[in-house]
């Protein structure tokens, strides 16, 4: 294996953070924006209740204000009801 070196492999940005950083390099983003890399379309409301997103209009958002966003502790603010897997169970 000549010249070939082990890095470690970058660590993968979750769908929260995926959005967030869209909406930083765009200004504004659609929810069909967040759709078409991979955001779930019930994310966006939960983080605008979470303080990540605001929302400026139907299906629009932007980022919020980093100085206004929660402390990322590494747990997620969901509560039980808001989690994902809600609105695919019955």
């Amino acid at each position: 294996m000549e010249g070939s070196k082990h890095s470690k492999p970058q660590p993968r940005l979750s769908l929260r953070e995926c959005a967030i950083d869209l909406a930083e390099r765009s200004g504004i983003v659609r929810t069909k924006d967040l759709e078409a890399i991979g955001v779930p379309r019930q994310y966006p409301p939960m983080m605008c209740r979470e303080g990540l997103l605001v929302r400026v209009g139907y299906g629009v958002y932007r980022a919020a204000a980093k100085d206004s966003r929660p402390e990322e502790s590494g747990t997620s603010p969901m509560t039980e009801h808001d989690k994902p897997s809600d609105f695919y169970s019955e």
